[in-house]
């Protein structure tokens, strides 16, 4: 009876087997992760079955690995190298665990996928304010995800190399702009030099992040130096307005002071925005020539009302 019984249980097993081999097994490629495959097949009539499994390996019909999928009829595979070609089988098992024979194989070769292109971002500029100079604002330009599409969600955030003179700046982006606000204050009472770098993150699998940095100098004042107090305009009196004209003889810079024409004006030139030294006094309008602008790098101009 016990031989009677196990003839049995051998024969259910090759009529299980036997059914089994009817997986058909569909390759399809996920082509949006680079070293994944996704695998579909039909199911098996087998009333018996309640699982499959996966077996794949780099020689055709040699199977060095399996996955257990369960009672479905799609798996993912993922960590596949590039440049590799896969072969694929599936088997279906009962209760007791019997496996199938395997179903026809499938290849697949992997490629190298093509990496995410760069996001961008306009270049920028070294930046020198004065101590004590307050809040800064500079607007980023040119942001944009590289993609074909230009669909990727971008995030764009700043750092400071020195944060005891420049903390953390902030930024004010929304995706998919291709400008930002970038703002920060110096330290009161602090003087050096920080590096602000600029990171735009386009989300993708590589090549995804792109910074741009610049240098923010922050002057201390000239030792003895003596800042001119800018006076106070009376509200009869209009501000002064600057009218840069073509340049003069020997290119010298030259503009024009408006204003009131009855109050006088003084006009201030500096190099570093914190020493300033009257250099013409006049009712507007009148234009200034300076004789020395020619011989600086930079120079920067003011027009105050005399008190």
């Amino acid at each position: 009876m016990e031989k009677l019984d196990q003839n049995f249980v051998n024969l259910v097993r090759i009529h299980f087997q036997y059914l089994m081999v009817v997986l058909a097994l569909i390759l399809r490629a996920d082509l949006s992760t680079a070293g994944s495959v996704s695998l579909t097949w039909d199911a098996s009539p087998d009333t018996n079955v309640v699982g499959y499994k996966v077996y794949y390996g780099t020689a055709s019909q040699v199977y060095t690995t399996n996955v257990v999928a369960g009672n479905v009829t799609t798996a993912t595979i993922n960590g596949l190298s590039a440049g590799t070609t896969y072969y694929f089988a599936a088997t279906g098992y009962d209760a007791a665990g019997d496996e199938s024979a395997f179903s026809n194989e499938a290849a697949y070769a992997v490629t190298n996928s093509a990496p995410t292109p760069a996001p961008t971002l306009d270049s920028l500029a070294n930046l020198s304010i004065s101590e004590n100079a307050g809040s800064q604002s500079l607007n980023l330009t040119g942001i944009a995800s590289g993609t074909p599409d230009q669909n990727a969600t971008l995030t764009v955030t700043a750092t400071s190399s020195n944060p005891a003179l420049v903390p953390a700046p902030a930024v004010s982006y929304t995706s998919p702009n291709t400008t930002a606000l970038l703002t920060f204050a110096p330290v009161a009472d602090a003087s050096g030099v920080a590096t602000i770098t600029v990171t735009v993150n386009n989300g993708g699998a590589s090549n995804n992040i792109l910074t741009e940095s610049f240098a923010v100098t922050v002057l201390a004042p000239a030792e003895g130096a003596i800042t001119l107090p800018v006076p106070p305009s009376a509200p009869r009196n209009t501000p002064a307005t600057l009218v840069p004209q073509a340049a003069g003889f020997h290119g010298k810079f030259r503009f024009t002071v408006l204003g009131d024409s009855g109050s006088q004006y003084v006009v201030q030139a500096t190099t570093d925005l914190v020493n300033w030294t009257p250099v013409a006094t006049n009712f507007p309008p009148f234009t200034f020539a300076d004789p020395t602008s020619h011989t600086c790098a930079q120079r920067f101009f003011r027009a105050v009302l005399l008190p």
